[in-house]
């Protein structure tokens, strides 16, 4: 007879935000299973990116420290995190800064305010 036990691996993703109404919402994202690290620095970005090696980087584009791509082509820059996805978070709809956006890094991006539904959705998509 034929066992096969399949393992439910945790995918783990960085979220980093400063806004504290936006920031609660993506740590929702531990009520459906997924393991959550938080920065609300460029610099802590880098940092935790580097330490633990995240499936997805969920990456506000406006940081206390640097813009939020600066933060995201520095991620592409480095060897450990270079091939993580990166779903952007805008406050801005410019159609300038959603191409930059992708421009420099960024798989996706998503608007503020943050809906949950939609928010999961390009998770999952991203994870897929």
């Amino acid at each position: 007879m034929l066992n096969l036990n399949f393992i439910q691996v945790t995918r783990k993703i960085l979220i980093v935000a400063n806004d504290p109404r936006q920031r609660r919402i993506m740590l929702g994202l531990k009520n459906l299973g997924y393991d959550t690290v938080l920065a609300e620095t460029g610099r802590e970005a880098l940092e935790l990116a580097v330490a633990h090696a995240p499936d997805l980087i969920m990456l506000d584009l406006t940081l206390p420290d640097m813009d939020g791509l600066e933060a995201a082509r520095r991620i592409r820059e480095h060897p450990t995190t270079c091939f993580i996805p990166i779903l952007a978070i805008t406050g801005r709809s410019l159609t300038e800064e959603r191409k930059r956006s992708l421009e420099d890094g960024c798989e996706d991006y998503i608007y503020k305010p943050l809906a949950r539904s939609l928010l999961v959705s390009r998770v999952e998509k991203l994870l897929a």
